[in-house]
């Protein structure tokens, strides 16, 4: 019921019951009782009004059924097309749902396949290094092995060890233990004569033991 229901029902329940106690013959009932002509008059015109909008009311209420009936077909014809409106929008969210599932495990399989290829190249790089032979130092910090030198026949059976300070060469190590180059030479055949490691100990062949050095 709209607000045109809520205005014209209220007056149709006020007057309706005046029309039916009052009509024509109580009219007379009040001239017999002498009521003065004019407030008759003036009640018959009131009467009349009142008649006449409870003809207009019962129009409009009759109009206001006739709209509440098409409302209420208007309403049954359009339930179905809502039902038909709420399952195409459930299918839309279905298969959109469906597609956001296909894309994710798509992603997914991508993921896990350039994983997969990256974890075997690095296996795959590992398993080079340990199969290369570890590469050759570099020919600036190489060192020259030393010539093979021939066994001198007077070398001595004795020999001290001495601890390679700065500035040592085998030359300047023979004069001082009394010693010879090439008995040096023979008895570290590893050792480089031009590069002495300061610490490294080498051996002196000596006739005897001579005493330390001074330092």
């Amino acid at each position: 019921m709209n607000l045109k229901h809520a205005a014209v029902l209220p007056v149709l329940f006020r007057v309706a019951p005046m029309l039916l106690f009052v009509g024509v013959p109580g009219l007379v009932t009040l001239h017999a009782q002498g009521v003065p002509a004019g407030r008759l008059a003036a009640l018959e015109q009131d009467l009349a009004a009142m008649r006449e909008e409870v003809q207009r009311l019962r129009e409009e209420v009759q109009d206001l059924k006739s709209e509440n009936n098409g409302l209420r077909a208007q309403i049954r014809s359009a339930a179905p097309n809502a039902s038909a409106g709420v399952a195409a929008l459930q299918r839309q969210l279905a298969a959109e749902a469906s597609a956001r599932a296909n894309a994710d495990q798509a992603l997914e399989s991508r993921v896990d396949a350039k994983l997969k290829s990256a974890l075997a190249a690095v296996n795959n790089a590992i398993a080079r290094l340990n199969t290369q032979p570890p590469p050759a130092p570099p020919q600036g910090n190489s060192e020259p092995s030393a010539a093979p030198v021939p066994a001198p026949g007077d070398i001595p059976k004795t020999a001290v060890e001495h601890t390679v300070q700065s500035g040592d060469n085998p030359e300047k190590l023979a004069r001082r233990y009394k010693s010879k180059t090439s008995w040096i030479l023979y008895v570290n055949p590893k050792l480089n004569p031009k590069n002495l490691k300061v610490g490294q100990k080498i051996l002196i062949p000596v006739h005897k033991e001579p005493d330390p050095p001074a330092q």
